[in-house]
């Protein structure tokens, strides 16, 4: 299976939208910024399969966030701040392993397992 690029992910999503609609002009922009996030849920729902398998490494954050688009990612130094990050960049609460995290409510937060087995961890740490 051959690997494509992020662009060519994005660009044939968003080829497939515009032609769903029958090309009517005006919503290019909306369908490329449509399938860019697509995209990143994509990466980061693939990235947490894998996760739940290898763990969650600081330098396999780093690619995720560098993928979905975020500027510098290898500037940040702590797995929160990345998390943090990138649930900022998907319009989502940066909640991870914050105040919240005891009574999350997110049902649909991607990162949900992965921020309760860090309580879990530290609770039976106690």
């Amino acid at each position: 299976m051959n690997e494509i690029s992020p662009h060519e992910w994005i660009s044939t999503a968003a080829y497939y939208k515009a032609k769903r609609r029958n090309f009517a002009p005006g919503k290019a922009l909306e369908d490329w910024l449509t399938a860019e996030h697509e995209f990143a849920i994509h990466q980061i729902h693939y990235y947490l399969i894998q996760a739940n398998e290898d763990g969650i490494t600081l330098h396999s954050l780093h690619k995720l966030a560098d993928v979905i688009g975020i500027d510098k990612p290898y500037s940040l130094h702590s797995k929160k701040e990345l998390i943090h990050t990138i649930q900022h960049a998907m319009h989502h609460p940066s909640c991870f392993s914050s105040e919240h995290k005891l009574h999350c409510s997110e049902h649909n937060c991607e990162w949900q397992t992965e921020c309760k087995r860090l309580t879990a961890k530290w609770y039976s740490l106690d």
